[in-house]
């Protein structure tokens, strides 16, 4: 998909999770790695057990990365 479809269902989601809040409905998003509750125009998050975990690992940033060089070393644009 493209990226503007993409922006286009992310900014209808978060609308109409905006507008549920304003006419105080409840909402509970389940995302694994979190659970979000809106009640009463409040929210609640709690996360996964394992999250805070893995984020203490003391290779974490290490291991989530995809590489180690500058970005500016590989977004380049080949003109010809």
């Amino acid at each position: 998909m493209g990226k503007d479809v993409v922006d286009d269902a992310l900014e209808t989601i978060f609308t109409a999770i905006e507008d549920l809040i304003r006419l105080d409905k409840d909402i509970n998003l389940q995302m694994g790695f979190c659970a979000m509750k809106f009640t009463n125009r409040k929210l609640i998050v709690h996360f996964a057990p394992y999250l805070s975990k893995d984020l203490a690992d003391k290779d974490f940033e290490n291991n989530m990365r995809r590489t180690k060089s500058p970005v500016a070393n590989l977004w380049t644009t080949n003109t010809k």
